[in-house]
């Protein structure tokens, strides 16, 4: 059975990796570096699958601050970011099935439909939804956002994204900044665990003027190169 949409069916339509190829886009510098950060601990296409799955929604959830600042990559760059193909709408339509199986929807799961509506999601919202923001939006969809009267709405999840979840996010950024102390600072071991994060060899520090007047220690770095190591094989926060 084939969807038919306007004079073209879905067998026509070139498949939507090819789209978001088509409009590939220059990185800043500032999302360049995101990207880096994320992929050394999302290192696979595998360990995407098992982390952006419908299973993690309530880690997510309790860890929402975390989601909304952590490095991340965009929906739209992820399959130019890990030479492959698809990885995107694979995701998204995990998701799409992780709604259906918590509604009370009794109509049978429609994958054809579902699919179409998590491949448009994937065109609509590449360069505007992170893989947290697609977790944050699908993990809290039925009781957040959800407006439609029927209990498993493609459409309605499709609108929702921008119409309910990004002001939600733009509100809830604003207030997390608004809530920061004013301090001179971070404390020096985040520093030097955010350094480590960013590239930095425990040779690298020892050469700054910290280390050398006596601020940084041996045992900071230490404890930082600790944290560092077990961020890389375990849950991201």
């Amino acid at each position: 059975m084939e969807i038919t949409t306007g004079h073209r069916t879905t067998s026509q339509m070139p498949k939507i990796s090819s789209l978001q190829k088509s409009h590939s886009r220059s990185l800043s510098a500032q999302q360049q570096n995101d990207r880096e950060k994320f992929m050394k601990h999302f290192h696979s296409v595998e360990k995407l699958y098992s982390f952006f799955a419908p299973v993690r929604w309530e880690y997510v959830l309790r860890h929402v601050d975390e989601c909304l600042t952590f490095p991340c990559i965009a929906l739209a760059d992820i399959d130019e970011s890990y030479h492959a193909n698809g990885v995107a709408q694979r995701i998204v339509r995990s998701q799409f099935i992780g709604v259906y199986s918590l509604s009370t929807a009794k109509e049978p799961y429609n994958e054809q439909a579902s699919n179409l509506a998590a491949d448009m999601f994937v065109a609509r919202y590449g360069h505007v939804c992170s893989l947290y923001d697609l977790m944050l939006y699908f993990s809290s969809y039925l009781l957040e956002y959800k407006q439609s009267f029927s209990q498993f709405d493609v459409q309605d999840i499709l609108l929702q994204y921008s119409r309910k979840y990004l002001p939600w996010k733009r509100l809830k950024l604003q207030q997390t900044d608004e809530a920061k102390p004013e301090t001179k600072g971070i404390p020096l071991p985040e520093a030097v665990l955010n350094r480590m994060r960013d590239g930095e060899t425990d040779e690298d520090i020892r050469e700054g003027g910290l280390y050398k007047q006596g601020s940084i220690t041996d045992m900071m770095i230490q404890d930082a190169r600790n944290k560092y190591e077990a961020e890389l094989t375990s849950d991201v926060f």
